[in-house]
């Protein structure tokens, strides 16, 4: 979509890569975007990708076996396998929900970034989904079901304060809304089906109230 598209070139810019800048992408997946600051810090750059999936960092780098100025490793957020001040920037995106210790992870990422030089995370804040239905007790039901479904459903509003206590500077806060209105596109982007299913047996709500929701 071309929501997420636009949000993930603006996080790109914001490490505003160059020729032989060295970039760390944490929890990388398969690395279209390392692949596309490759080209951004050329020949004499690199960029690395860290992703604690195996099988996402083994087609990575089956997909870039031409690009010489690539890495893409197993990687812990919690435990950075680089010495300090090894990069010009890094970047997390959509990775904060997943884990538990937030601190933890920023303070590995600051800790392996050069002075002065930028780190960027985007992530969401699930509390602030929001969706129009008739049937409020369920909406609430299912929105406190689907929050609770991530390591940290706060991580989006909880990052400035984050920024703050590792003492960083400039710190810049840009929020953005995607708002859906056909059910199909918030049922492919929210998931939501997966998640009234996992509701369903977890007997977070039954799955008649969850039909009638739908309808």
């Amino acid at each position: 979509m071309e929501w997420f598209k636009k949000n993930k070139i603006l996080s790109i810019q914001l490490l505003e890569p160059k020729e032989g800048n060295k970039i760390l992408d944490v929890g990388c997946g398969t690395g279209e975007d390392v692949l596309a600051l490759s080209q951004m810090v050329g020949a004499g750059g690199k960029v690395v990708g860290i992703d604690i999936d195996e099988k996402m960092i083994n087609e990575a780098k089956n997909k870039s076996k031409m690009v010489k100025n690539v890495e893409f490793r197993i990687g812990d957020v919690y435990n950075l396998d680089f010495e300090n001040n090894t990069f010009h920037g890094c970047r997390a995106d959509r990775v904060f929900q997943h884990i538990s210790e937030l601190e933890k992870a920023l303070s590995e990422m600051v800790r392996v970034v050069k002075p002065g030089f930028p780190i960027i995370i985007l992530d969401p804040d699930w509390e602030s989904l929001l969706i129009d239905s008739p049937n409020v007790e369920f909406t609430r039901k299912f929105l406190s079901f689907h929050a609770s479904s991530f390591a940290n459903p706060w991580s989006g509003r909880r990052l400035a304060n984050l920024f703050r206590k590792q003492k960083l500077k400039d710190i810049q806060v840009i929020a953005d809304t995607l708002i859906i209105t056909k059910y199909k596109e918030a049922v492919m982007i929210y998931l939501l089906e997966q998640y009234i299913e996992k509701g369903i047996g977890e007997k977070a709500f039954n799955e008649s109230e969850a039909e009638a929701w739908k309808r």
